[in-house]
């Protein structure tokens, strides 16, 4: 019997936390997907278990689910799905990063959605996939990890502010030449 609970218990922290906002930074989830284009949405169907888009791709940015013009079927979380539904505009442009998670289904899911501004458009641009991202806080320690100070930018307090999601990780020259990660962010002073 308290098998059964203990099991009762941890699926229900498991469904509660399933959707707990972790910390994460853009280029993390930009360098983790396997596709990310521009498209429009031409039709939506949404079910309880999954959202069905069609959608009209305008540009590919990373990775090739086929040619500007053409159609492409991209999945998103249905409305009964724990962490909410996936909700695109119909005749609406956005930033999509999708990720085939299941290679027999060969179905490309949405994990990001973005305004294809200018800024955001610019900002992808200077990602440098060969640096990663680690987030070391109090409320979310990261575990000492196996890749080299040169290869990452650790986020402390210090560099966590309100200019974190509009900076990046990118090489810049080292003391000795080499080329090193280095966290780069706008240098405007947060409010209090």
């Amino acid at each position: 019997m308290g098998v059964v609970i203990a099991l009762c218990i941890l699926n229900f922290i498991n469904f509660v936390f399933g959707c707990y906002p972790i910390i994460n930074h853009d280029q993390s989830q930009y360098c983790s997907a396997q596709y990310v284009f521009t498209g429009v949405v031409r039709s939506s169907r949404e079910t309880d278990s999954e959202a069905v888009f069609q959608i009209q791709l305008t540009s590919t940015i990373k990775g090739r689910i086929g040619f500007p013009g053409s159609m492409t079927t991209v999945y998103g979380r249905g409305k009964l799905n724990s962490c909410g539904p996936t909700r695109l505009n119909r005749n609406q442009e956005y930033i999509l990063y999708t990720s085939t998670y299941d290679p027999s289904t060969n179905r490309p899911e949405i994990f990001v959605q973005h305004d294809p501004n200018f800024t955001n458009l610019n900002r992808i641009k200077r990602y440098d996939c060969s640096c990663e991202i680690e987030i070391d806080l109090p409320r979310q320690p990261f575990p000492n990890s196996m890749t080299p100070a040169e290869d990452k930018c650790v986020i402390t307090e210090r560099e966590y502010n309100c200019n974190f999601f509009k900076g990046y990780c990118g090489r810049r020259n080292g003391i000795y030449g080499s080329q090193v990660c280095q966290w780069i962010a706008p240098n405007n002073v947060c409010p209090p």
